[in-house]
């Protein structure tokens, strides 16, 4: 019993000095943003392995030894901090975010990665960046903030496609357009109202609208855009133009957070230097025309006379308007150990400045993640869309608005004595189109309809602590509607009484992964990471489509059932499969040298014998910062230097079926039959590119000032090309891989903080630069298509056109230069040559971001150079064929042309009904792209959390913006960011927005 007293006593005086050696230690983080408390930070006694994490209200308590002085506190998003700690007090932290942070990690779509540690070269553009800006496409979002992407509009459509390439042109006759992934999600991209295989920038009649602006970019978390060899090549055959990586935003531990966001704003065109004239100055060149043509003054007709009794009507007032915009958005946003989640809804409404023109959104997203147990989690990604837009007809219909407020003679005017309105068919009716715009879009329209289901069902089994099984079933699918009606009554529905045409395109796209993955880290300096995945991906494609005519002109019969006669029914199906065996592994030692390797084996349905193609990269860094040589110096805090080399595949823009020899049904005297429709070719394969990158990331001065640069070069093999053949084989062209497309760049990123307190201000500025070659063609042959030539030696799709040699000063007279270097009036003399090429040289981009307080400012500049333009709309206004025709002419034909010999002008002498070809396709009308544009300006101003005392609001936010303000160039027509063709052709012009809104979160 007594030897029992005395191990109590023993047990008890150890457990009293134990005691007596720690002491527990609480307190609250809170952020500085918004001194809201932070759930989930990970609090550390510093030097132990002892740690805990707050709760939902950011409060804490730890148990730190006596021997142990320091707490420190981490949080993704926010600066980690170090606080010592003296007695047992409350230790309060309030955490500052921090911006570098954000883009610590790099998503893959395959893999997630530390910044530091990456071989490759990713770019990220995260949310705060781009916060509140009113875009209808998310590509818009990363203009000007990203190396090596050119993004360009060729209309200003809402909703319209936008035309992006990363890093150069890689095909000659595929697509150039990179890979989108959403959530881990491969998806599709493009326009599904008209042709399902019709390429993004082509013209249709109506200006493609693009299925990806049905995304609420107020969901998106951070873009990552995969560019080297070692990024892309888990993508194998789909990954050779660059892959970008749509994360949408997920839950966090913590008590549910509320967010509502309102925008409304104003858009007004803009037509950059393009003018037309106005009347009394129409007037005054269609007599110096006219004159010049033999036509006496007494000759001129009456309504080309100032006596005419003549309007003067504004068509490109009337054409276009003042648009409205509007947004509204909620959100819930929470979570604990166990469940994460985020939903949000979304709506928004964009009025086009061209009428007849406009988009409404509307959008659910789902975000769950539930942890079932210590060792599997499950989750779904849910995103359903759906919008409906009005699409203005483009310039190449007499019923377009954008045709008419030019083809129409200001002198005319739309209204008729007693305030109705022309149609344009009246005797006298002073237009080109024969055809009041004004008049049709009354009744005509053009109506997209998409709703589109993006969804991913995933589940993660932890087998060992260094071995995780997962499970991957996504689809998309996309339900597009299209119904064109033009009305009897208007000029485009005349001739056929009336017609409707009717289209349902049913797109889905299946996939299937299964993974092993993990990392294991035997000692403190190796560590190795590892993914083996199966991966199987399944499109099909269904389309309908009708056309009737003669229907009655009534607004309550729009629907085919109403034509009596029927045009033309069609339809289409089509499918696709891809199976991949995919791996990848990174290795790192001492966290120093990383290397990266990629294996991927894609097997696709495209091609007959070649449906297999094994892809691969290599990536290696060295962080040469943790180098013991670098441990003294105190200027440099960051220093990495990587390379990676590697192939990837292009199946972007392929034929379900290119490589098969293919039939279509044919009507045979009221027999169904079969006739050739596609000439084969069993050993075609996809076209492969090979890639080489090197580059250095800086960090100076606490990262305060850091830098990136790259330098790639890359080489796209087995161009596919139409190869003509003889036509007494029944086709003219058959499918090949000859040729070679290279491209080099280099580009520069400098982030700087340049100051920090109670004013911040942080500058980004990136510059690119690309050169574009083509090495092999079939024989060196040149393949020219319209006023753009694909030579070896020389960028794909140079432009090739007759050299302008100005204007004869002794008679007007258009001169163009010939092969041995003199000047000809005779335009078929004239050799074509190689003048500048349709994609800029240099892009650049500068973002500076200023705060005080609770009022923050930034703005947007971004601008290319080194491209031409062919500004075809001039080849019209200038174009002195259409004196006497109705058509208008741009304000400078009327202020630089030849009028007596000895005369050193711009433009030959006007003479109604043309002057020796002068608007042909020549050099004349090539011009400069060089452009800076302000993009966007946003000044916001958040309530101090004092006035919002115990309201219940966390932050309230009061934020106006701007967009696409100003532009400095040289360029005539209306905008000289053009397509991926460089031509611009009627253009519908971006707007100016301005926006008003708030954010508020509770």
């Amino acid at each position: 019993m007594k030897k029992r007293l005395q191990s109590l006593f023993i047990l008890l005086f150890f457990t009293i000095s134990v005691m007596a050696q720690e002491r527990t230690i609480t307190g609250t983080v809170t952020s500085q943003d918004d001194k809201s408390p932070i759930p989930g930070v990970n609090v550390k006694v510093k030097g132990t392995q002892i740690g805990v994490s707050t709760d939902s209200n950011g409060k804490f308590s730890i148990s730190v030894p006596s021997s142990s002085s320091t707490l420190e506190f981490s949080f993704i998003g926010y600066t980690t901090q170090s606080r010592p700690i003296s007695g047992s007090g409350p230790v309060n932290i309030v955490l500052v975010p921090d911006s570098k942070s954000l883009s610590d990690v790099v998503v893959t779509g395959y893999t997630v990665q530390n910044k530091k540690d990456a071989t490759s070269a990713i770019s990220k553009v995260s949310a705060e960046q781009f916060k509140d800006t009113p875009v209808a496409d998310p590509n818009e979002l990363l203009k000007g903030r990203v190396t090596g992407v050119v993004v360009t509009s060729g209309s200003g459509q809402p909703g319209a496609v936008q035309a992006v390439r990363i890093r150069g042109i890689n095909s000659i006759s595929s697509g150039n357009n990179p890979l989108y992934v959403i959530d881990g999600v491969v998806v599709a991209r493009g326009d599904f109202n008209t042709d399902t295989n019709r390429d993004l920038e082509a013209s249709n009649q109506v200006t493609p609208t693009d299925i990806l602006s049905n995304l609420n970019p107020n969901d998106i978390e951070s873009f990552d855009v995969l560019k080297d060899a070692s990024a892309i090549a888990l993508y194998g055959a789909r990954g050779a133009n660059g892959v970008i990586v749509i994360t949408t935003k997920k839950g966090k531990i913590g008590a549910p957070e509320f967010n509502v966001r309102a925008q409304y704003g104003k858009t007004k065109a803009n037509f950059g230097n393009f003018k037309l004239m106005d009347a009394s100055q129409f007037l005054a060149y269609e007599k110096v025309g006219l004159n010049n043509a033999g036509v006496t003054d007494a000759q001129i007709p009456g309504n080309l006379t100032a006596a005419g009794g003549n309007s003067d009507f504004n068509w490109m007032d009337a054409a276009f308007r003042t648009g409205t915009s509007s947004n509204f958005d909620i959100s819930v946003r929470g979570g604990n150990e166990g469940t994460k989640y985020y939903f949000s809804s979304g709506m928004g409404k964009l009025d086009g400045t061209l009428i007849g023109s406009g988009l409404k959104k509307y959008s659910l997203l789902s975000n769950i993640e539930q942890k079932i147990n210590s060792r599997f989690t499950m989750g779904l990604n849910l995103n359903l869309s759906y919008s409906d837009g009005l699409t203005s007809a483009d310039g190449s219909r007499y019923g377009s608005p954008i045709l008419g407020y030019i083809a129409t003679a200001p002198i005319q005017s739309p209204y008729k004595p007693d305030g109705s309105l022309y149609t344009g068919r009246e005797s006298g009716w002073f237009g080109l189109t024969g055809d009041n715009f004004l008049y049709n879009t009354q009744y005509n329209f053009n109506s997209n309809k998409n709703f589109r289901t993006l969804g991913r069902l995933y589940g993660d089994l932890k087998i060992f602590d260094w071995l995780k099984l997962s499970e991957n079933l996504s689809v998309d699918w996309i339900n597009a509607k299209q119904k064109l009606y033009q009305d009897a009554r208007t000029s485009d529905g005349f001739g056929q009484n009336g017609s409707l045409f009717d289209s349902a395109i049913d797109n889905k796209l299946y996939t299937t992964q299964t993974s092993l993955s993990g990392s294991y880290a035997p000692s403190s300096d190796h560590s190795l990471t590892y993914l083996a995945m199966l991966e199987y991906s399944f499109k099909e494609n269904a389309g309908i489509s009708a056309n009737g005519k003669s229907i009655i002109a009534n607004d309550r019969f729009r629907s085919l059932n109403a034509a009596i006669l029927p045009v033309s029914v069609g339809g289409s199906s089509s499918t696709q499969a891809i199976l991949s065996y995919i791996g990848n592994a990174t290795y790192s030692y001492q966290s120093k040298y990383n290397l990266n390797v990629s294996l991927r084996r894609d097997e696709a349905s495209n091609f007959k014998n070649n449906k297999s193609e094994t892809f691969y990269a290599v990536g290696g860094a060295w962080r040469i910062i943790n180098e013991d040589f670098m441990k003294e110096q105190k200027i440099l805090s960051n220093a990495k230097l990587r390379a990676s080399y590697g192939t990837s595949g292009n199946l972007t823009g392929l034929l379900d079926f290119v490589s098969y020899t293919l039939w279509t049904p044919v009507n045979y005297n009221d027999n169904p039959g079969l006739a050739p429709f596609q000439l084969g070719n069993d050993d075609l394969r996809w076209e492969k590119t090979n890639s080489f990158d090197l580059g250095l990331e800086l960090g100076f001065l606490n990262n305060r000032i850091s830098l990136e640069a790259d330098y790639y070069s890359k080489k796209t093999n087995q161009q596919l090309f139409s190869l003509p053949i003889s036509s007494t084989s029944g086709f003219i062209t058959m499918p090949v891989n000859i040729g070679q497309v290279q491209n080099r760049g280099f580009e520069l990123a400098l982030n700087t903080v340049n100051l920090e307190g109670t004013v911040n201000w942080k500058t980004n500025f990136n510059v690119s630069f690309s050169k574009n070659r083509v090495n092999e063609t079939n024989n060196g042959q040149d393949l020219v298509t319209g006023q753009n030539i694909t030579r070896v030696g020389f960028p794909v799709g140079s432009w090739y056109v007759r050299e302008w040699a100005g204007v004869d000063p002794a008679n007007g007279d258009p001169l163009w230069y010939k092969a041995d270097g003199s000047t000809t009036n005779n335009y078929n003399l004239a050799e074509r040559r190689i003048i500048g090429q349709a994609l800029p040289k240099y892009t650049f981009g500068l973002t500076n971001i200023v705060t005080y307080k609770d009022l923050e400012l930034s703005f947007l500049f971004y601008g290319a150079t080194g491209n031409k333009i062919f500004n075809q709309t001039r080849s019209f206004v200038e174009n002195t064929a259409y004196i006497n025709s109705g058509f208008n002419h741009s304000v400078e034909a009327g202020e630089d042309f030849w009028q007596k010999p000895g005369d050193v002008v711009s433009r030959p002498k006007p003479i109604a009904g043309g002057n020796k070809n002068e608007s042909s396709p020549s050099s004349r009308f090539l011009e400069k792209g060089d452009y800076l544009r302000l993009k966007n300006v946003r000044l916001a101003y958040s309530l101090p959390s004092t006035i919002l005392g115990k309201t219940g609001i966390k932050k309230i936010t009061f934020f106006g913006q701007g967009e696409n303000l100003v532009t400095w160039t040289g360029y005539t027509g209306v905008d000289p960011e053009t397509d991926a063709l460089g031509n611009e052709f009627f253009k519908y012009p971006v707007g100016k927005i301005y926006t008003f809104g708030l954010n508020a979160t509770f």
